[in-house]
C-alpha cells in the first residue's frame, strides 16, 4: 500500500515486480510467472488493479498467535507464512524486465507504454495485465500530489 503512495501521493514513479513458480494441482511445473507493474499518477494503482486488498494487509499485519487462531476458525484462507518456491532465473528475469521498464519509462513513446504485463519464462507467453487509467472512484485519485502537504508516512 506504501507503493501507490509513492507513485500518486509523491509523483514517484513505482515499478513493482513479482515472481512466481505456477504448478497444476498435480505439483508439476505449470509456469514461471514475471509481473511488472508500472505505478504512477497516470496509471492504475495497485487497489485499481485489484493486487492488493485491504483484507490480505489486515491478515498480513495480525499477530501470528491471532492470524492463526483465525485460520482454524476458518476466517483467514491460504497463508503468508509460508515461503513461496522460486527460481533464481525467474528472478533474474523478473529484474531484468523491471530494467526495460525503468528504460521504459524514459523513452519518448513512454506514455503509450502498457502500465502492467507478466511474462512467462516457461511457455514463453506474454500479456497486458493492467487497463490503461486508473478507476475514477478509486482511493488513488484523491491522493494525487497529496505529498507536497504532509510528509511521507514511513518516515519518522
Amino acid at each position: 500500500a506504501v507503493l501507490n503512495d509513492l507513485a500518486s501521493a509523491y509523483l514517484l514513479p513505482v515499478i513493482d515486480v513479482g515472481v512466481r513458480v505456477g504448478t497444476r494441482g498435480d505439483r508439476v511445473l505449470s509456469g514461471l510467472l514475471a509481473e511488472v507493474r508500472i505505478l504512477t499518477a497516470a496509471t492504475p494503482c495497485l487497489w485499481c488493479r485489484k493486487t492488493i486488498s485491504a483484507d490480505a494487509i489486515r491478515v498480513e499485519n495480525l499477530p501470528a498467535a491471532e492470524r492463526e487462531r483465525l485460520r482454524r476458525e476458518g476466517y483467514v484462507v491460504g497463508g503468508t507464512d509460508t515461503p513461496a518456491a522460486s527460481v533464481v532465473a525467474l528472478t533474474v528475469l523478473g529484474a531484468g524486465l523491471a530494467t526495460c521498464a525503468l528504460i521504459g519509462l524514459f523513452a519518448e513513446d513512454a506514455a503509450v507504454a502498457p502500465a502492467g504485463y507478466w511474462v512467462d519464462g516457461l511457455l514463453g507467453d506474454a500479456r497486458e495485465t493492467a487497463t490503461s487509467a486508473p478507476r475514477a472512484d478509486c482511493w488513488c485519485r484523491s491522493r494525487i500530489a497529496f505529498g507536497d502537504a504532509a510528509a511521507p508516512p514511513f518516515i519518522a
